[in-house]
């Protein structure tokens, strides 16, 4: 019992579904079960939901080895490990100082060769390499021969000049489908799809996916730049409410009544078979957080693969457990995983 063991934690402590008791030089470690609180409240009561201390502190950094995270993390990356045809067009990169095109060669950049980078495009994104969250994301649109952002910044020479940051990328505007542009046109709604690599089999597994809904007016559709999250089903199918990242919940997002009405996501099979193609380019880590777009024709467009931020909480309010039917083997098959790299050592 917690008082023959001398322990400070109490029966309140203990309450919830899962428990981590660990026994460590002399003391009781103990997962409560807080996450199972939280979760409910937003999927159910369902057996399989994952604490998050479990999840960031032991699941996570076995999954995806940190001696390979910065690598992944680097938008500047991607396109050295997926397909340029999968992913939104990168124009201009700037990496360690120095500007390349989208195939990696080198350039010169002046204000004439902007001009001719640009001429086919009206809006175009400055992305920040190494942020997260949508933080940096800053919109240009075209006006007459130049493009202006809405601080009233030229994108020229001078700007990149002026810049803090010597790792970012310029990429052009995905015409979204009109479906997505539907909830909120001002920025490209995506999808966060989860993908699970079996460290037994190596299969691909889709667990989980939700539509992310950016803030009105907003360029980007990050929950923490005031946007909305929304569960798809198993058929494609969003789910009757939104969420935001403080937990709050709406059954009407804009002027769409989540309630009365049904929304099915053209192309979801599309979308899942996608996201698995993705997933086999990044052999190196288990557990992803895929932004996916669609396009105009309803097509799926990778805009940013998270391996580090994967967001596990972001799921368990807005769709349902983590790893759902697959929750029985991940403890299984992430704690053989982890004596084999304490039997190698660390990273």
């Amino acid at each position: 019992t917690l008082a023959s063991i001398q322990t400070s934690f109490t029966p309140q402590d203990v309450t919830g579904m899962f428990l981590n008791l660990k026994f460590q030089n002399g003391s009781l470690m103990l997962t409560t079960g807080v996450s199972y609180r939280i979760f409910s409240r937003f999927v159910g009561e369902d057996i399989n939901i994952m604490p998050m201390e479990l999840c960031v502190n032991i699941v996570e950094p076995i999954l995806n080895p940190n001696s390979y995270r910065g690598f992944y993390r680097n938008k500047n990356s991607l396109n050295l490990i997926v397909p340029e045809k999968m992913t939104a067009k990168t124009i201009i990169r700037k990496i360690a100082g120095f500007f390349y095109d989208s195939h990696y060669e080198p350039i010169i950049i002046t204000d004439t060769n902007l001009k001719c980078m640009f001429e086919n495009y009206d809006k175009v994104l400055f992305k920040p390499a190494l942020e997260d969250s949508g933080r940096g994301i800053t919109l240009f649109r075209k006006k007459g021969d130049v493009f202006i952002n809405d601080n009233g910044d030229e994108l020229n020479v001078d700007y990149f000049n002026n810049l803090k940051s010597d790792d970012f990328q310029i990429q052009a505007c995905i015409e979204q489908s009109a479906f997505t542009a539907d909830f909120n046109p001002s920025c490209v709604n995506s999808f966060r799809i989860m993908t699970y690599r079996s460290v037994k089999t190596g299969e691909i597994h889709v667990p989980n996916l939700f539509f992310k809904i950016g803030g009105k007016n907003q360029v980007v559709d990050n929950a923490h730049g005031g946007g909305v999250m929304c569960g798809v089903d198993n058929n494609g199918r969003l789910l009757h409410y939104t969420y935001n990242y403080l937990g709050e919940t709406f059954i009407n997002c804009f002027d769409k009544d989540m309630m009365r009405e049904t929304y099915i996501v053209p192309n979801y099979e599309g979308l899942i078979a996608f996201a698995k193609e993705v997933a086999k380019n990044i052999v190196h880590h288990h557990l992803l957080s895929l932004d996916v777009a669609l396009d105009k024709n309803n097509n799926p467009v990778l805009i940013e693969v998270n391996s580090e931020a994967f967001a596990g909480w972001a799921y368990q309010m807005s769709t349902g457990s983590i790893f759902k039917e697959y929750t029985d083997m991940t403890p299984k098959e992430f704690l053989s995983r982890h004596q084999e790299i304490a039997e190698k050592g660390p990273d």
